[in-house]
Formats: structure tokens, sequence, C-alpha cells
């Protein structure tokens, strides 16, 4: 016996992150550090929300960016860091003063 049914597309995309919503640390990643001694910080699409300012910290050396995520949530920056240093991600709407 044979079925046949029409069974609608399933994505795995999820909602997206919306005003307030934490970074998604599942969504982040960081490159092993270059010769330069700079670790690449990315945050694939939806990682935050669109358009956040993203301030992005190295909580051993206090060194810290700003970068805007796109209209998708999706977001690079570069700060120095070696393996092990952690990083501290936050969002917000505006670049600090």
């Amino acid at each position: 016996m044979l079925f046949l049914c029409a069974a609608p597309a399933v994505t795995s995309q999820q909602a997206r992150l919306e005003h307030g919503d934490p970074p998604r640390a599942d969504r982040i990643t960081l490159s092993a550090p270059a010769e330069t001694g700079l670790v690449t910080i990315t945050g694939a699409e939806n990682s935050v929300y669109p358009g956040a300012i993203a301030g992005i910290r190295n909580l051993y050396s206090g060194e810290l960016v700003f970068t805007p995520a796109n209209f998708l949530g999706a977001f690079s920056a570069r700060l120095p860091g070696v393996p092990g240093n952690p990083f501290l991600i936050q969002t917000g709407d505006d670049y600090p003063a």
C-alpha cells in the first residue's frame, strides 16, 4: 500500500531575536589567535537581534570593541586574545559616548 501526502517544509531556522534578547552563545564562534595576537569573534545569523551594537570585552585584558550587527543579526569583530580568554558580549542600540 502506498500513502501520498503533502507535508509542510520544515526549516531549522528559529524565530528572529528581538530587542532585549541576550546574544545566543551557540551561534557565536571564536577563532584561534592570528600571528598578530587577534582573535576573530563571529556571530552567525540570528546570534543577536538585527541592527544591535555588540560590545565585546576580553575579561582578562579589558580590551573592548563595538561592532554593528547587520539586518540578519550577524556580526564580526577582532580583538586581542589568547586561548582560554573569556569574552563578554552584550548588545545595545547605540555606540557609547
